[in-house]
C-alpha cells in the first residue's frame, strides 16, 4: 500500500514537471521589475541629444582644437597633438554603434505602438542614420553600412567603399524628405521626444535638406562622379524649395541650448579657475578676425596682456628724428610696422615729454624686442635704470583694448614649452571670460549649432561659387556673415563688453557696425577662386564654437584656412587626415577590416587620404 501511494505521488510530480516544461523558458525567466519595451520618444530623445557630445569647447584634441579654435598652453592638462584620442584607435566598438542600434530599435517600438509603416519617428530615423554613417565615414573611410546593425545575424559585417556609403546615406535623405512631406501633408501631429524643434516636423524636413546640402558639398572633390550626380542633387534642392524646404532663419537652427540644472555649459566659473590661464584662442581665428576687423573678434577673445602694456627699459633717438624702443630680453611684443601705440611715463622715471605719445606709428622693427617711432630732434637718450639689481621700466608701451592688432592668437604647431612660456608673459589672447565663463548656464554664451542657417547660406555660396546651380553666390556669402553676426547677437549699434582674461576687470565696450564691416573692400565678395577662399574663410568664423567637426572636416577638404604645423601637432609634425578604426575591429572582424586598410591606405594610420579627399 505504501509503495503504491509512492508511485502515485512521483507520478504526479513528473506531470507537473511536464506540464511546467511545456511553458517558455523566457516567460519563465523574465523580471516582472524590468521593462520589456520602451517609448520611440525616449530613443529618439537619446539620438537627438548624441548629435551635441562633440560641439562647443571639445578641446584636446576635440572637434574644436583640431579645428584650432583654441588650444591648451599648459601640456599638464593635456597637449596639441593629433596623434592622441580621439584621432587614435582607442576604442573597442565604433563610435555611434549604440546610437545607430537605438534608431533600429525605434522603428520597432513605433510598430509595436500600432504606428503605420509611414510615422514620423521612421522618417526622423532615416535622416538620423543617414547623419551618424555620415559622421563616422568623414572620420574613418570605409564603413560597414549594407550590411550593419543585424546583431547576431551578422557579427562581422564587411565594409562598404566610402561611395557607396556616401550612396546610402544621401537615399536615406531623399528617403526621410520623402516621408516628411507626406507626413506633413497628413497633419501628422504624432512626434514626441524632439528636444530641439518642439515635434515640428515642417522644421524637421528643413534641417534634413539643409543638411543633404552639407552631405553634397562635403563631395566637391567628386563633383564630376556621374553616379552621385552632385551638381544636380544640390541644384534641385536649391531650386526646387517647395519639394526641398530648407531653413530660411537662424529660428531654424538645430542648436543646443544650456541650462545651470541640467546640461551647464561648458566654460563656466569652475573651469575659469581650472583653465582661464591654460588655454588660448588660437592664431588661425584671430588671424582672419583681426585682420578683417571682425567684431567677433571681442566676441571670442581677451586682447593679449603684453599689447596693453609692455614695459620699456630704455629709448634711444641720438638727438635724430628716429627713436628706438627697447623691452625686456627675451620678451617679444608682436609688434608691426605701420600699428600704432601709447607711449607713456611709468610715474618713477624722469623722461622727456617729447618722447609720450598717444600715437606712435611704428617706423620699423629690427627685432622681436624693439621697435622705432618718429620723435623730435635734439631729445637726450633715456636709458637703462637699475633698481636693487634689477632692471625697472623707463615707460610703457600700450594699445587700446579696441584696437584689433592687440588681439594676438597661439599657433597650435608651436612647441608646448613655448607656448607655455609665451602664454604665461602675456603674448596671446585669452578666451572672453566676460561672454564664455559668466555662469553654469552660459546666460551670456550663444547656444551650439548642430546644423545651422549661417553654415547653410555658406554651401549655398559655394556650391553658386562651383557652377552647381544658379544664383548669386555674394548674396548666399553676405546672408551667411549676417547670420553669423545675429547668431552672436551682434548688430548695428550693439555692443560687446572687453575684460582681462578672468572676467574681473572690464576695459569698456566695444560699439558694432555690421554694416561697415560688410563694406570693407576685403570683405565684399570678389567671386571667382578669391570669391571661394572668402566663402571658406568666412564659413570657417561662423563654425567658432558650433557645428562639431565641420570645421576640421571643410578646412581639411579645401585646406583654407592654413591651419599651423609643426611640432606641437605632433604625429610626425602633421596634421591628421583621419581617425584610425576602432581597435577590436582588427581581431573580430579581420577579414574585412584588412580588407578595408589595405584597399584605402595601405596601413590604418592618421595620415590615409580617404576617397572624399582624393
Amino acid at each position: 500500500m505504501i509503495m503504491k501511494l509512492n508511485i502515485k505521488i512521483v507520478t504526479a510530480l513528473f506531470s507537473l514537471l511536464v506540464l511546467g516544461s511545456c511553458q517558455d523558458f523566457d516567460e519563465l525567466v523574465k523580471n516582472p521589475n524590468l521593462p520589456t519595451s520602451v517609448p520611440p520618444s525616449l530613443l529618439l530623445t537619446g539620438a537627438l541629444n548624441r548629435m551635441n557630445d562633440q560641439n562647443a569647447w571639445d578641446g584636446k584634441q576635440g572637434s574644436m582644437s583640431a579645428a584650432q579654435f583654441y588650444l591648451s598652453t599648459y601640456d599638464y592638462y593635456g597637449t596639441n597633438n593629433y596623434d592622441q584620442e580621439p584621432f587614435t584607435n582607442t576604442k573597442n566598438n565604433f563610435e555611434y554603434t549604440t546610437v545607430l542600434e537605438n534608431l533600429v530599435r525605434m522603428d520597432i517600438e513605433a510598430k509595436n505602438a500600432g504606428k503605420p509603416d509611414l510615422n514620423p519617428y521612421s522618417a526622423i530615423g532615416k535622416f538620423l542614420k543617414a547623419y551618424y554613417f555620415h559622421l563616422m565615414s568623414q572620420k574613418l573611410g570605409d564603413i560597414p553600412v549594407s550590411e550593419a546593425l543585424l546583431a547576431e545575424k551578422n557579427t562581422a559585417p564587411k565594409y562598404d567603399s566610402q561611395k557607396e556609403v556616401y550612396k546610402q546615406v544621401l537615399a536615406l535623405l531623399e528617403a526621410s524628405n520623402t516621408d516628411l512631406g507626406k507626413l506633413i501633408a497628413n497633419n501628422d501631429g504624432t512626434l514626441q521626444g524632439d528636444i530641439y524643434l518642439g515635434n515640428d516636423l515642417r522644421k524637421w524636413q528643413k534641417i534634413v535638406n539643409s543638411f543633404t546640402l552639407r552631405v553634397l558639398i562635403s563631395l566637391s572633390k567628386k563633383e564630376a562622379d556621374t553616379d552621385l550626380n552632385i551638381k544636380q542633387k544640390f541644384s534641385s534642392i536649391v531650386n526646387d524649395p517647395a519639394k526641398y524646404p530648407v531653413m530660411s532663419g537662424n529660428v531654424d537652427n538645430l542648436q543646443y541650448a544650456f541650462n545651470a540644472a541640467y546640461n551647464p555649459y561648458p566654460k563656466n566659473p569652475t573651469s575659469l579657475g581650472r583653465d582661464g590661464t591654460r588655454e588660448n584662442v588660437g592664431s588661425v581665428y584671430l588671424g582672419l578676425t583681426s585682420s578683417l576687423n571682425d567684431p567677433r573678434t571681442f566676441v571670442a577673445a581677451t586682447p593679449a596682456p603684453r599689447q596693453l602694456e609692455n614695459n620699456i627699459l630704455k629709448i634711444t633717438s641720438g638727438g635724430t628724428t628716429e627713436a628706438t624702443v627697447t623691452f625686456k630680453k627675451k620678451q617679444a611684443h608682436d609688434l608691426k610696422v605701420g600699428q600704432t601705440v601709447k607711449i607713456s611715463a611709468d610715474g618713477l622715471s624722469p623722461i622727456p615729454a617729447d618722447y609720450l605719445t598717444n600715437n606712435a606709428i611704428i617706423l620699423s622693427v629690427p627685432t622681436d624686442t624693439t621697435f622705432t617711432y618718429a620723435v623730435p630732434a635734439g631729445l637726450a637718450d633715456v636709458s637703462y635704470k637699475i633698481v636693487d639689481k634689477a632692471f625697472v621700466p623707463v615707460a610703457k608701451s600700450n594699445k587700446s583694448y579696441t584696437d584689433f592688432t592687440a588681439y594676438i592668437g597661439a599657433e597650435a604647431g608651436a612647441s608646448m614649452s613655448s607656448l607655455g612660456t609665451d602664454a604665461q608673459g602675456g603674448r596671446f589672447s585669452y578666451i572672453n571670460a566676460l561672454r564664455y565663463s559668466f555662469d553654469f548656464g552660459g546666460t551670456k554664451a550663444e547656444s551650439a549649432i548642430i546644423i545651422g542657417y549661417p553654415e547653410l547660406c555658406f554651401n549655398i555660396a559655394e556650391g553658386i561659387n562651383r557652377g552647381w546651380a544658379a544664383g548669386n553666390a555674394g548674396t548666399w556669402y553676405t546672408n551667411g556673415i549676417k547670420a553669423s553676426m545675429a547668431f552672436l547677437g551682434l548688430a548695428d549699434g550693439s555692443s560687446i563688453p572687453v575684460g582681462n582674461l578672468t572676467g574681473t576687470t572690464t576695459y569698456g565696450t566695444i560699439s558694432v557696425s555690421v554694416t561697415n564691416y560688410l563694406a570693407q573692400p576685403s570683405v565684399q565678395y570678389q567671386g571667382g577662386s578669391a570669391g571661394l577662399t572668402q566663402i571658406l574663410n568666412q564659413k570657417y568664423i561662423a563654425f567658432w564654437q558650433n557645428s562639431n567637426w565641420e570645421a576640421f572636416f571643410n578646412q581639411r577638404r579645401t585646406g583654407v584656412p592654413v591651419f599651423s604645423e609643426g611640432v606641437g601637432n605632433g604625429n610626425g609634425n602633421k596634421i591628421a587626415k583621419r581617425w584610425q578604426y576602432p581597435r577590436a575591429e582588427a581581431d573580430a572582424n579581420s577579414v574585412n577590416y584588412n580588407a578595408a586598410v589595405a584597399s584605402q591606405y595601405g596601413k590604418d594610420d592618421l595620415g590615409g587620404v580617404m576617397w572624399i579627399l582624393q
